[in-house]
């Protein structure tokens, strides 16, 4: 062994380390490039992410200020009946609307998962799920409109019967 490394030469040696040296510095570089590349990714994946976070919190937004107004508009169809028809006729609209606005929504939310990550599950049932609720809610609406129509039609009818009292009474 000692004759072996007698026989190599200092130079020898010199150049093999540079050699050496050389290789693992362009290793180190090749590794730093590939990491490079790894971190644009992930900041891009990042960025796709919070950009449908911002889809997500503007829809829920969306679904907040809407049931702040249906529940206003509640409140005003007690009002009369030809306000009731109207403040109906504006609801219905505005959940159509919605529905329809919500329906993009989840189509673009669909449509971007299955490019960027091929699966829809996680936030499409979430958004179906608020889909869902909202048309709960909607139906609960219908029905209390329902409900405030055969009042309005038990109110005429009384107005109806004190009219024809009050004429047999002249």
């Amino acid at each position: 062994m000692n004759k072996q490394f007698n026989k190599t030469s200092p130079p020898e040696i010199f150049l093999t380390t540079q050699i050496k040296q050389g290789q693992t510095e362009d290793s180190i570089d090749q590794i730093k490039q590939v990491r490079s590349i790894s971190l644009e990714k992930e900041l891009a994946q990042l960025n796709d992410e919070q950009e449908t976070y911002d889809l997500i919190n503007e829809v829920e937004y969306k679904m907040l200020n809407f049931r702040s107004e249906l529940r206003r508009e509640r409140a005003e169809i007690e009002s009369t009946k030809s306000q009731q028809k109207l403040l109906e006729i504006v609801a219905q609209s505005k959940i159509k609307q919605l529905e329809t606005s919500l329906k993009y929504t989840v189509e673009a939310l669909e449509n971007k998962f299955i490019r960027e990550q091929g699966t829809t599950n996680g936030y499409v049932e979430y958004i179906q799920q608020s889909i869902s609720q909202q048309k709960k809610e909607d139906a609960s609406i219908n029905h209390y409109i329902k409900l405030l129509e055969k009042r309005v039609e038990a109110l005429e009818f009384e107005l109806g019967i004190e009219n024809i009292n009050n004429q047999q009474g002249l």
